[in-house]
């Protein structure tokens, strides 16, 4: 719970931020990206483009009926608005985001993982590197409780295309011997970095 706090907390900076206006000069002779005198206190870089508008940004959260997880890896789809979103510009990113998981009259005769990632769902689909993020379900008997949720720590991901779909994928190791396993709350949150 306290990283998941933590993590919401940076985003909300970041994302206030970027709702204000362009990032505040810093003290003359200091640098975001290096930590380095620079001069005037504006950041520099010696390739890419950083753009001068505020963050390119957003939350999407999960709205509508609760998302099933199974043992087939697939995305987390709810009802209205799943955990997915597009990034339309080449660049550098900071992907993040959280799962929350509940059992539903579960029955587990051992001790079980579920494995959360980002995974990109287009332009040569795979899992998003170092994205993976695990929970245990303990041995149950026909349980209704909320597991310890799933908060992904802050990734970097980097791409050439404009129109990268990413989407929570969700598994379990071992399918419950009855009832299920769902996600009644989701998001994935993203922060341009270069673009």
């Amino acid at each position: 719970m306290i990283f998941k706090r933590l993590f919401l907390s940076f985003c909300l900076i970041l994302l206030t931020a970027s709702h204000v206006g362009a990032w505040p000069p810093l003290p003359p002779s200091w640098s975001y990206l290096t930590g380095k005198p620079i001069g005037d206190g504006y950041i520099r870089q010696t390739s890419g483009t950083l753009s001068s508008q505020a963050p390119n940004s957003a939350w999407v959260y999960a709205t509508g009926t609760v998302a099933t997880i199974t043992n087939s890896n697939g995305a987390l789809t709810f009802g209205t608005t799943s955990p997915a979103t597009t990034l339309t510009a080449a660049g550098t990113y900071i992907l993040g985001g959280y799962v929350n998981i509940i059992t539903a009259s579960s029955t587990f005769a051992a001790n079980q993982n579920i494995a959360c990632q980002f995974y990109r769902t287009n332009n040569t689909p795979g899992a998003v590197a170092n994205s993976t993020v695990y929970t245990q379900i303990p041995i149950m008997t026909t349980l209704t409780i909320r597991l310890p949720g799933i908060v992904f720590p802050p990734i970097y991901y980097t791409t050439a295309n404009t129109n990268d779909a990413i989407a929570v994928y969700c598994v379990l190791s071992a399918s419950a011997g009855a009832g299920s396993v769902t996600s009644d709350k989701a998001a994935i949150s993203y922060l341009g970095l270069f673009q």
